[in-house]
């Protein structure tokens, strides 16, 4: 059954979480002491796999402990903790049509809520009646068991036994107490006896209508036996927290009987999982129980098994670890010496020096515990469990993270994942409406947010991240492009290539890709991450001041290999020193008739502040309030109305573009 929401009351610093939707993948996202950890605990209180209960001293609000648990003298089974919305497989409705009759509208969805004592309440939409068992079913069955145009004796017999069968029937109307139970059983031996006499041809219709309804609960409330078989099916919530990071050195004996106990210490449960993922028997594999290792020829085959057994299991390890873990090549080595087992881990750096596990990274540890653990529990049983993981992977570096990630998407084709991080690497940027930002409020109490992301600064700064690497990621799936500095820009540059291109200049090649960077700082930030992917973009600025300094600085950090990649629009046009703008090249009249269009505005542009300023500081300069957005839907204004640019615009625009084509190809 999948989980469609959840909502968390009365556990620890949450009052009332409200309902939170889940994904296949849901990331809560938050800083430290926000509350995250709080939810993950109590959804695992819902349904453990470790057996774990809610403990109404550690767990309940200690602010409202003493005046409302305990004084109202609590048992714990009026205080919910933890409700999950599912929708009900169409296996699981099968079953509860066999219980309610197929002739009820089915329950879409269940809510179970978990309370302090342990106790479940279930809720269905469409709700649950008890509704009686009717027999009219048999009754059309037995009709059909002596057909009216059917002759002789036995038909004649079988007709009586069936108005018989229908009266008494008719009589018990409600079938689902006691006695009916005992009619529908009475009416199962006759059919078997009188059955025998012809292959049970004649009763076949009847035997399966009847079926189904002696299945049918009895004597108790239906709705009871649908909460049964719903809980039956309940998902196993997995918190990873449950499990430890693997030891590299076990000794057997110890951990045979830490895996006897009740609730195993985590990093027994972590070696466990190692066990069991690779078909191994830790008693197997021990040496025998007197301490000494054997020397006759059955004590040699028992090592040489084990020798087999371990060596099958060292690759099976290498090979899923390989797969999922592409940092280094790692190699695996699982190794027995009597009582004591150990790993060993070499990789592709130092081939062939094998290394402790716990010499390894803690980022290598942590990632390979887990892939032990989860391998294992999918592997195991506990397909369709909600796995829970709290800050997974925080010691991996980014790009493990990013690994990570791609990991816990495949698994949620089997588990629904939920998981707290404040990394934004483990924030999914295309996937933004999965993430449910948690945050502590005034009070002390955890919420939790939906559709908005919250104002505080430390919340929303992994979504930021996340959604700015995300936007970047897509921008290099592709080649490098030119960067400009506006929207505007790309508009103007699009509109004369078109134009250039259709009267036979030069224009921008087919495969040129313009993207707007936001202003002239925004643009050597952009190309500065370009060519931290070894991509060198051509960069064309406005013939402005703060053009020039940024020009400066990527020359002194990153261009080695001088400004060709750098293009200045006044350089271009020869009017070096003025401030232009591509509002310049479209021509003043052009661009005013544009801006009237756009905002209704009718200007005559300043003077501007200096000799050499260009349109765009005039416009500014004409004592006019103009929207922030002027320049923007000025250019889509002419763009849309398929202006004709006269021939000394679209010649320094041909000019232009032969000068940025020239600088990519020199790329």
């Amino acid at each position: 059954m999948k989980a469609l929401r959840f909502r968390v009351r009365n556990y620890r610093n949450i009052d009332d979480s409200g309902w939170v939707p889940l994904d296949r993948v849901t990331a809560f996202v938050g800083r430290n002491e926000s509350g995250k950890t709080s939810l993950l605990k109590a959804l695992n209180r819902f349904n453990p796999g470790t057996g774990e209960r809610c403990d109404a001293q550690r767990d309940f609000p200690r602010d409202r402990y003493m005046g409302e648990y305990v004084a109202r003298n609590s048992t714990g089974a009026e205080w919910p903790v933890c409700s999950i919305e599912f929708a009900l497989s169409e296996s699981v409705r099968a079953d509860i049509a066999t219980i309610l009759g197929r002739d009820r509208d089915l329950p879409q969805t269940v809510t179970v809520t978990r309370h302090y004592d342990g106790s479940l309440a279930f809720s269905y939409a469409p709700a649950i009646a008890d509704q009686p068992l009717r027999p009219d079913p048999l009754l059309d069955a037995l009709g059909a068991v002596a057909p009216a145009d059917g002759d002789g004796e036995r038909t004649a017999m079988l007709a009586a036994w069936a108005d018989a069968w229908r009266e008494r029937l008719r009589e018990a109307g409600d079938l689902r107490g006691p006695s009916g139970r005992g009619l529908l059983e009475a009416l199962g031996r006759d059919i078997a006896d009188l059955g025998e006499t012809d292959g049970g041809v004649r009763f076949a219709d009847l035997a399966e209508t009847l079926a189904p309804m002696l299945r049918a609960p009895h004597g108790s409330r239906v709705g009871g036996h649908v909460d049964a078989l719903v809980e039956r099916h309940l998902p196993v919530l997995v918190y990873f927290e449950s499990y430890g990071v693997l030891d590299s050195a076990i000794w057997l004996p110890e951990f045979l009987e830490g895996r006897r106990r009740d609730n195993p210490d985590a990093r027994v449960r972590t070696a466990d999982a190692l066990f069991r993922l690779v078909g191994l028997d830790p008693q197997d594999i021990a040496r025998p129980g007197d301490g000494a290792v054997r020397a006759d020829e059955a004590g040699q085959r028992r090592m040489e098994d084990r020798s087999i057994r371990l060596n099958a299991a060292s690759r099976e390890i290498s090979r899923r670890c390989a797969a999922m873990w592409s940092q280094r090549s790692h190699r695996i080595r699982l190794h027995a010496d009597g009582d004591h087992f150990r790993i060993w881990v070499s990789d592709d750096v130092l081939e062939g020096v094998e290394i402790e596990l716990e010499s390894r990274g803690k980022g290598f540890q942590w990632f390979l515990s887990f892939v032990l653990v989860f391998l294992a529990e999918t592997d195991g049983g506990l397909k369709d469990a909600i796995l829970l993981l709290d800050e997974p992977g925080q010691s991996l570096h980014p790009t493990a993270q990013q690994e990570l990630l791609a990991f816990l998407e495949h698994l949620s084709g089997q588990n629904q994942v939920l998981y707290t991080t404040h990394s934004p690497f483990l924030v999914d940027g295309r996937h933004l409406d999965r993430v449910r930002p948690v945050y502590e409020d005034e009070t002390g109490h955890a919420r939790i947010l939906e559709g908005a992301w919250p104002r505080h600064r430390d919340t929303v700064f992994a979504l930021r991240a996340a959604a700015g690497h995300a936007l970047f990621a897509g921008v290099l799936d592709r080649e490098a492009p030119v960067i400009v500095e506006d929207v505007s820009d790309v508009t103007y540059l699009q509109a004369l290539s078109q134009q250039c291109s259709a009267s036979g200049r030069s224009a921008l090649g087919d495969a040129t890709r313009i993207v707007p960077a936001g202003g002239a700082a925004a643009a050597a930030c952009l190309a500065s991450l370009f060519m931290a992917e070894h991509r060198r973009p051509v960069i064309l600025f406005g013939g402005t001041d703060a053009a020039r300094l940024s020009r400066h600085a990527l020359v002194r950090a990153l261009l080695d290999n001088g400004d060709a990649a750098i293009v200045l629009l006044d350089e271009a046009l020869g009017w070096a020193g003025h401030d232009l703008s591509l509002e310049d090249v479209v021509g003043e009249s052009i661009v005013l008739a544009g801006l009237e269009r756009a905002t209704g505005l009718a200007l005559s542009p300043g003077s501007g502040e200096r000799d050499n300023a260009g349109l765009v500081e005039r416009i500014g300069a004409a004592g006019v309030d103009l929207p922030s957005s002027w320049r923007l839907s000025t250019a889509l204004s002419i763009a849309e109305s398929r202006v004709a640019f006269p021939a000394e615009t679209l010649d320094l625009a041909s000019r232009l573009f032969a000068i940025l084509e020239s600088r990519r190809r020199q790329r």
